[in-house]
């Protein structure tokens, strides 16, 4: 009797230890999913929201009037009643990489090409955030894109940071949610994300370029210059690039960036061209 007595204890032990194991386990897949990370390549536009390569249609940032307002935004609606995502997470770079992007300003400020691709080579050589959802991540991002059509940035916000932790290996969708950050004020998490996405993929022209645009309104010109100049760097079509920067400039409101623009137009046209290209609407990367 005190045979069967113990081991029907042990196997009750046992049977506890599995199932807090099983909903150990289950907790930390929820918890993997809070953070929104970065990565993969289907670039459109700097200072733009991306769409899909099959979209041709491109939104410039940089002039929220010229945006056509959305009409069918009754999916994305469902956010006034979920209450799941009325705030967007908390943003916190877990890796030190970021230095790296600081020192391709540096490398751009200098003009120096070495430090410029030395700290580049490091930054790509670093494993990148596993892939999620693709799918359900594209739906939100074109929910998240109605919204900002609408230039209601606080709820495009909100949708592109469910949607790049739905997938942490869209760093199109990265890109967007730091645009979107930019667009609704918030120049700080702005820099952040668009950081984030840099230390990722540091070539991608249109994070440069929205990164240039937050680090213009935070005062610091000069950086913004730099950034700007990582963004003609790293583009496929320079000239594409200049009369994009060139429209811009022309119709900037905002004193600082206007600022940054014209001194970047200027070396860039010293660096790239001879005779500064006119009229265009993107910047292709």
């Amino acid at each position: 009797m005190i045979s069967k007595k113990y081991q029907f204890i042990f196997q009750l032990i046992i049977t506890v230890t599995l199932i807090s194991c099983d909903s150990n386990d289950k907790d930390t897949t929820t918890k993997q999913v809070a953070t929104p990370n970065i990565i993969k390549e289907n670039s459109i536009d700097a200072v733009l929201v991306d769409v899909p390569v099959e979209d041709e249609t491109k939104l410039s940032l940089s002039s929220s009037s010229e945006l056509v307002p959305s009409k069918d935004i009754s999916e994305s609606q469902a956010i006034n009643s979920n209450p799941s995502i009325k705030q967007a997470p908390n943003i916190v770079l877990t890796q030190p990489n970021e230095q790296y992007v600081q020192k391709m300003l540096d490398g751009s400020i200098q003009n120096d090409e070495n430090i410029i691709q030395e700290s580049k080579q490091f930054l790509e050589s670093q494993i990148g955030p596993p892939k999620g959802d693709k799918k359900s991540a594209r739906v939100m991002n074109d929910d998240a894109l109605k919204f900002f059509k609408n230039q209601q940035y606080e709820q495009s916000t909100i949708l592109f940071a469910k949607a790049s932790q739905l997938d942490p290996a869209d760093i199109e969708i990265l890109n967007n949610y730091g645009t979107s950050l930019l667009k609704s004020g918030n120049l700080g998490d702005a820099w952040a994300i668009l950081v984030k996405t840099l230390t990722i993929k540091p070539d991608r022209s249109p994070a440069w370029a929205s990164l240039a645009d937050t680090l213009a309104l935070q005062g610091k010109v000069e950086m913004a210059v730099a950034s700007y100049l990582n963004a003609y760097r790293f583009s496929k079509n320079k000239e594409n690039t200049h009369k994009y920067f060139k429209n811009q400039q022309t119709r900037e409101t905002n004193s600082l960036i206007r600022e940054a623009l014209t001194k970047s137009l200027e070396r860039a046209t010293s660096m790239y061209f001879s005779q500064a290209p006119e009229g265009s609407s993107a910047i292709e990367n």
